[in-house]
């Protein structure tokens, strides 16, 4: 098997699929959690996690994560 082509990060997101406008003037999060795995054999460090909306109706979140071990 070649792990060339295995992804290194398992991402998972749980999110509100009903989204609206009074949710959006009220700041009611529509990311709920945010899961992410590490499937390499390496520990990772300094990775940046970016949340974007498509169309773009809310803000980019952006954090930092030092470290997600193997």
């Amino acid at each position: 098997m070649n792990d060339q082509h295995s992804p290194t990060i398992n991402l998972n997101a749980e999110v509100d699929h009903r989204i609206n406008f009074a949710m959006q003037q009220n700041d009611v999060p529509v990311v709920k959690t945010v899961h992410i795995a590490n499937r390499s054999h390496a520990s990772l460090r300094e990775l940046r996690l970016r949340i974007t909306s498509e169309p773009d109706f809310a803000q980019p979140w952006e954090t930092r994560i030092e470290l997600i071990g193997e």
